[in-house]
């Protein structure tokens, strides 16, 4: 069901979508509020899947939807990381919590994706995504050279 929803839904949050409100709380104010980015990530102990349920847990209490999705980069090697992915009336708002706030931009046809600081909205760093995964099926970024 999960996947239907994420690709019928927009790909690419944009600053009027990180404002859409949820229990009178919007996404980047949630985000900015939540105190799981400040848990120490501990290699194999406490890592970006576990800031993600950690999130996605205070998410659900504040009324928000969300699931996750796991990407790769090449450069990362054999390395995935999890993003939180928030369902809102205006589209999906896509964020990564491991450590610090930020909104994710992606272009699923592409791969290109462009992470950036939600306090500032300055770019922290970006790449090209060479697969994706949703409730354990798998998708190939198809357009690379």
């Amino acid at each position: 069901m999960l996947i239907g929803l994420f690709l019928a839904m927009n790909n690419d949050s944009s600053e009027e979508e990180t404002n859409a409100v949820t229990e009178n709380l919007t996404v980047k104010e949630f985000l900015l509020e939540d105190q799981t980015d400040e848990n120490e990530y501990i290699i194999e102990q406490y890592v970006c899947t576990d800031f993600v349920n950690d999130v996605m847990i205070n998410a659900s209490k504040a009324g928000f939807d969300t699931f996750s999705i796991i990407i790769h980069c090449d450069i990362w090697g054999n390395v995935a990381h999890e993003l939180i992915v928030f369902v809102t009336p205006e589209g999906l708002i896509y964020a990564d919590v491991t450590g610090g706030d930020a909104f994710v931009s992606i272009d699923f046809s592409s791969g290109i994706f462009i992470v950036k600081d939600a306090r500032s909205g300055e770019p922290i760093y970006g790449g090209i995504i060479d697969w994706w995964a949703i409730d354990g099926v798998t998708f190939n970024i198809s357009n690379q050279n």
